[in-house]
């Protein structure tokens, strides 16, 4: 009760800012809201969709259209609702006659306040939005850096770093403006799900296929696709192929290396903190490659 009573009003508290925001640039009332009501419904159904496609399709299979009904937090997609608020603000902007990709640079900021808050509800679901189990030697064994269970344990309070890695992008890109109209939103996107990657592989409970953790699979695609699409982008500023999609071709080296510590981390002695020290390098490799590939359309 209390996940959905923080979320809720924090979105409220989203969407009225952005209202402020587009009335400030000339728009509409109508964009922020019909943003909001399409949010709460494509945001709720397609995070419901990517769970049970993902993860329970073999309960839908066996206990048929029900298992949609079902409200617990874990049986959701994050992903998923991201994916749902991405296409209700894109289909408000055509609702309401405006351009797609100006819309979505304004919203940008206020979709990464978005991941704040709904990770933030995290901390009342206890263990389900926690990373690795901690020891008593852990300097900061106290909230917010720890969750703790019902035994005492205490475990990485993974939500916390996922606010921080959303809040940062608001002062970054807030005066950020694009040579081409939608750049700042794909820029926030990238830079939402790059630290994710490693989030995920921290995450202690989350959905899987085996040993693949999905949602970090999904937020890897992502970052592949947005750097792909600079790459062909700057087609007309690079007309060498090669030399247009090496970036592209790197980041794959990169991401073979991430999945390398994804198989160390459980297989070999490589150890904890090297692994995702490791990880965290190459996730900063994809970055850099992101940014050599930008430069050619900025």
């Amino acid at each position: 009760m209390h996940y959905w009573l923080f979320t809720g009003i924090g979105t409220l508290a989203v969407f009225g800012l952005s209202a402020c925001s587009f009335r400030r640039r000339g728009f509409s009332l109508a964009v922020p809201l019909w943003s909001f009501v399409l949010s709460c419904a494509l945001g709720t159904v397609c995070s419901k969709v990517f769970y049970v496609l993902l993860k329970a399709i073999e309960d839908l299979i066996d206990f048929g259209p029900e298992v949609f009904l079902e409200t617990r937090p874990s049986t959701f997609s994050f992903f998923g609702g991201c994916v749902g608020v991405f296409l209700a603000v894109w289909a408000a902007s055509g609702i309401t006659h405006t351009s797609r990709e100006e819309v979505l640079d304004i919203f940008s900021l206020y979709g990464a306040a978005l991941v704040a808050v709904w990770r933030g509800g995290e901390y009342f679901l206890g263990t389900l939005g926690a990373g690795p189990f901690l020891d008593s030697g852990f300097p900061l064994n106290f909230p917010p850096f720890v969750i703790s269970n019902g035994y005492g344990e205490s475990f990485f309070a993974l939500p916390l770093m996922e606010i921080l890695s959303a809040l940062v992008l608001i002062p970054v890109f807030f005066r950020y403006r694009g040579k081409r109209a939608g750049l700042r939103f794909e820029t926030v996107i990238f830079y939402l799900a790059l630290p994710q990657i490693i989030w995920e592989s921290m995450r202690l409970q989350c959905m899987k296929w085996g040993f693949v953790r999905i949602e970090q699979l999904l937020c890897a695609l992502l970052v592949w696709f947005l750097v792909w699409r600079c790459c062909h982008l700057g087609r007309d500023a690079q007309p060498s192929r090669v030399r247009r999609y090496l970036p592209f071709a790197l980041i794959l080296i990169c991401a073979a290396i991430v999945a390398g510590m994804e198989f160390a981390l459980d297989k070999t002695g490589l150890g904890f903190t090297m692994s995702y020290l490791i990880m965290a390098l190459s996730l900063v490799g994809m970055g850099w490659l992101r940014e050599r590939a930008y430069r050619e359309i900025r």
